[in-house]
């Protein structure tokens, strides 16, 4: 039996070290990686929720109180029919919003705020967007 000559040198233990040294770092960048992604996800989920408690509110204008006889529509009404039930999975106390009309109630402005907790190593920061849209009806 031929032995073969030994021309590489032994690096036992090498993988560990440099897993070691690299894994932690490469672990922080997916963890923020991941809150990243959900952070951006919330951004979109609370410009939806401005976007569609102003649609809500356009078509819910006046012609639509004077057609069904009904009161003039609140903020709250904004809330509870267009937010609440878009609004899965945010806390809703951390959850405001501001509805406002113009003089002529030809405009209205959805204003939806809200204080996002990141998941780990971040501290709260606040999501706020803003939607302007004519009453059409």
């Amino acid at each position: 039996m031929r032995r073969r000559p030994h021309t590489l040198f032994r690096r036992s233990g090498t993988t560990v070290v440099e897993m070691a040294l690299i894994g932690p770092l490469v672990f922080l960048l997916l963890i923020g990686l991941i809150v990243t992604v959900v952070g951006v996800f919330r951004m979109q989920q609370v410009s939806r929720l401005a976007h569609e408690a102003a649609r809500w509110a356009s078509v819910h204008g006046q012609e639509w109180e004077r057609d069904t006889r009904s009161p003039p529509v609140t903020p709250e009404d904004v809330f509870r029919q267009a937010m609440v039930p878009l609004a899965q999975g945010l806390n809703g106390e951390h959850l405001t919003h501001d509805v406002s009309w113009n003089e002529e109630r030809s405009l209205v402005r959805v204003t939806v705020q809200y204080r996002w907790l990141p998941e780990v190593f971040f501290s709260a920061s606040t999501i706020t967007a803003t939607s302007i849209r004519p009453v059409s009806f």
